[in-house]
């Protein structure tokens, strides 16, 4: 399911909360496609899950060109206002300039975001955007993430392995002080390279990347 022309969302984040989704509005983003013609996989996917340990809501993000994907899951807090949610995709060029609006040092105590038919909007004490929502499906990717064998590491794209480790870095770089290390999954030849990061209570980025062929 995702949100329709009809369906409203309204969720209330703490200023910690609100900072990583900012992150991640920025950052994810640069691993969507740049090409409008394909449709969702210039956007972001927005959704939710629920940690079974703690039945709170969490927040994901996910973005994919189709060479490479990355899924961050922020953990909500608990004077967060978030529900579960039909998931929805925003255009990622829109979204990363409406994400620098929370990641001020000034941007208030926290930030409303809405969904309102085909609008996304993000409000802080300081101003507001809007970003537009993209219809269409957006491919499934849970398998992705699962490991399947090991074996020798695959030769990558310099420059796709590059731009997905910057977007890992912005998203999980909450301060000069907060060391952040990548795992890498060795994985075979023919099979992507799966990454991850976690900062605890911050966010837990997952990312993918499809090798080049010799």
């Amino acid at each position: 399911m995702t949100m329709t022309e009809t369906s409203t969302l309204t969720a209330w984040l703490s200023r910690t909360t609100a900072a990583t989704v900012g992150r991640c509005l920025t950052n994810v983003g640069t691993v969507a496609s740049k090409d409008l013609a394909r449709g969702v996989l210039a956007g972001i996917h927005v959704g939710t899950t629920v940690d079974p340990a703690t039945d709170r809501t969490n927040l994901t993000f996910t973005a994919t060109d189709s060479y490479r994907l990355i899924h961050v899951t922020v953990p909500t807090a608990t004077d967060d206002v978030v529900r579960t949610f039909d998931p929805f995709v925003i255009d990622a060029k829109q979204a990363g300039k409406v994400g620098k609006l929370i990641t001020r040092k000034n941007a208030g105590v926290g930030v409303t975001f809405t969904v309102t038919g085909p609008v996304f909007t993000l409000s802080t004490a300081d101003g507001s955007g809007n970003v537009d929502l993209l219809t269409g499906h957006f491919p499934s990717y849970d398998k992705l993430l699962t490991p399947e064998n090991t074996g020798d590491l695959p030769r990558m794209d310099a420059d796709l392995l590059a731009g997905l480790l910057s977007a890992m870095s912005g998203v999980i770089s909450v301060s000069r002080d907060t060391v952040a290390h990548v795992d890498i999954d060795s994985v075979s030849m023919r099979q992507p390279m799966r990454l991850s990061a976690t900062v605890s209570d911050v966010a837990r980025v997952e990312a993918v990347i499809m090798p080049v062929r010799r």
